[in-house]
């Protein structure tokens, strides 16, 4: 799960760095002058340029959050077996009474 995470993180941080230098350039295009038609075809070479990573980086969220939505699903449901509870649910819909499992789901995630 924490690998990732991290390809993620770093995933991320290289697609802003190449959107900043890409917007740098667009920058320097305009102080220098260049008509908006040349402007705008820079700026669409460039969202071409940048769409297939940022498509990966949300594949790689979304991946991610599936993961971490099946251990939270697992490690509960072993929980709720180890204290003999039929039924778990989300403690914002619950207003009164239950047993909360989530500081116990918790650390058993972050061991």
């Amino acid at each position: 799960m924490f690998k990732i995470s991290e390809s993620f993180i770093e995933r991320e941080k290289e697609f802003n760095e190449l959107r900043e230098k890409k917007i740098e350039k667009l920058e320097k295009a305009q102080s220098k002058g260049k008509s908006t038609e040349e402007i705008t075809q820079m700026a669409q070479e460039i969202e071409a340029e940048l769409e297939p990573k940022k498509t990966e980086l949300m594949q790689l969220e979304m991946s991610f959050q599936q993961n971490f939505l099946l251990n939270v699903t697992s490690t509960a449901k072993k929980i709720a077996e180890e204290y003999g509870l039929d039924v778990v649910l989300d403690k914002n819909v619950v207003y009164h009474g239950g047993f909360d499992i989530s500081d116990i789901v918790l650390d058993k995630l972050n061991q």
